[in-house]
């Protein structure tokens, strides 16, 4: 049976790799969960569109997609290892790096594009 959800939230992990400190050339992976939000195909469209028409970047109607859809995250912590509650401020000051930018939108793309998570990811 399929049942459509009118609002379609699920968590899907996210695997971000960070320059590495102590292996120059290389990366350390950094995993989380990130609640995202299924947003309708016109939905999705109208930020890209609204965007054009502002005269704005397709990478700024993605920055906007990506604060629509976001809606939380597990495991994320500080470096003292405190929790990270997520907020539009938190998120806006991870989302500041290309890292984090990038991790996301492979998780967000590979959900939308029926892909199973990688392990690790």
């Amino acid at each position: 049976m399929f049942v459509i959800d009118q609002t379609s939230l699920f968590w899907w992990p996210v695997t971000v790799r960070w320059p590495s400190n102590e292996k120059p050339g290389q990366f350390d992976e950094q995993t989380f969960q990130m609640q995202f939000e299924l947003l309708s195909r016109d939905e999705t469209k109208k930020i890209f569109d609204d965007a054009r028409a502002a005269g704005r970047s397709g990478e700024d109607a993605n920055d906007e997609l990506m604060r629509r859809v976001c809606k939380g995250w597990r495991d994320v912590q500080d470096v003292s290892g405190k929790s990270v509650a997520f907020t539009p401020e938190s998120f806006a000051e991870a989302w500041r790096r290309a890292p984090v930018r990038i991790a996301v939108n492979e998780a967000y793309t590979a959900a939308m594009n029926g892909e199973a998570a990688r392990l690790g990811n």
